[in-house]
């Protein structure tokens, strides 16, 4: 049985930093990229694949119902798999539908109107901070928002002190 060893959400997919920065450390040997987007366009699914796979790794673009399917079928295989997904609606779908996260990283959401800035790299809105109480109170989720490993790491509790 597989296992989701590192979950990130970040909306620049894999990029530099994550094939650099987190994958080696991650103890990882699969990058699963759940993304509907990205896994419709094949052009962009091979890029991710490609960059992902560059490292001694295998990466794998998927939808999510394709995510889900897999996991429901053999919890993704004997893999130690790096989960990423763009959006935390996006990670929230697949933890609710069933997918064993254990922690989760918020790395990469840019500042937009109507959001929250956590640290410099991710500002989040109301919305998205209800899904991540829901994955900490619900599915006992440990969620910690940090751009890379070596910078600072703001636990959930301090993320709540921004939305109260």
């Amino acid at each position: 049985m597989g296992e989701v060893v590192f979950a990130r959400v970040d909306e620049r997919l894999i990029h530099g930093q994550i094939m650099t920065a987190i994958a080696p450390s991650s103890g990882a040997n699969l990058i699963l990229l759940v993304d509907d987007a990205a896994a419709k366009d094949t052009f962009m699914k091979g890029i991710h694949e490609a960059t992902g796979s560059s490292k001694g790794m295998k990466a794998r673009v998927l939808s999510n119902q394709e995510a889900i399917k897999h996991w429901e079928k053999n919890q993704f295989g004997n893999n130690k798999v790096l989960l990423i997904t763009q959006t935390i609606e996006g990670m929230h779908d697949l933890i609710n539908s069933g997918v064993k996260v254990d922690k989760l990283n918020v790395g990469g959401k840019s500042q937009k109107p109507n959001t929250v800035s956590i640290i410099n790299e991710v500002s989040i809105t109301q919305a998205e901070f209800e899904m991540l109480k829901d994955l900490n109170d619900n599915f006992n989720v440990e969620i910690y928002v940090q751009a890379l490993p070596n910078m600072k790491r703001v636990d959930y509790k301090n993320v709540i002190d921004k939305f109260k």
